[in-house]
């Protein structure tokens, strides 16, 4: 059976994470964070901005690829899988080179509304932005990922324009999975 995988870039805040909500399929969706949290969790370290980046940094300097094995597993058993947030380079790399049918879609947004966006969800304040854009800046590869986006969604305005960006990839992810079930009768 083929797969197919969406992978959504962006920097905190843009929106990803919303996205996968509008999708509204949470059976095809995968959190690059998840894992993370779910690390954390099972140490008994508290979650937060540095928590999760420090296991990150940890887990990705022991091995760039840690997380691609449980995501083609999801992929595996998923047929068309969502990926929210990747934020290393050799990991979406290896993910292309193994998963033909895959696409990036970049969700960008203006650095004050993203600012907001993490205000409201997290309580981040000015200061705790600024090192959450820092972070993804210097000790991410998070840039050279956006530039690998197939598509971009502009997420600035009011929710209607991402909600319309949602229908559409509810529809790529009914059409791939109808024409895989007719494959295979």
């Amino acid at each position: 059976m083929k797969k197919k995988l969406i992978i959504l870039v962006g920097e905190s805040g843009a929106g990803k994470s919303t996205l996968c909500k509008l999708i509204d399929s949470p059976e095809n969706c995968y959190s690059s964070s998840g894992a993370i949290v779910s690390g954390l969790n099972e140490k008994g370290i508290q979650v937060n901005h540095d928590t999760i980046h420090a296991f990150a940094n940890k887990a990705y300097g022991d091995d760039p690829e840690w997380q691609v094995p449980l995501i083609l597993d999801f992929l595996n058993k998923a047929g068309v899988a969502i990926l929210d947030g990747p934020r290393r380079l050799q990991e979406v790399r290896a993910l292309k080179r193994q998963v033909k049918n895959c696409k990036i879609i970049r969700v960008v947004a203006d650095q004050e509304i993203r600012g907001e966006r993490l205000h409201s969800r997290d309580g981040a304040d000015l200061k705790a932005f600024q090192r959450v854009v820092k972070d993804e800046d210097k000790e991410t590869e998070l840039g050279q990922l956006l530039e690998m986006a197939d598509y971009i969604i502009e997420n600035n305005e009011d929710l209607s324009i991402l909600e319309k960006e949602a229908v559409k990839i509810q529809s790529e992810i009914k059409e791939f999975s109808n024409t895989e079930i007719n494959n295979i009768n």
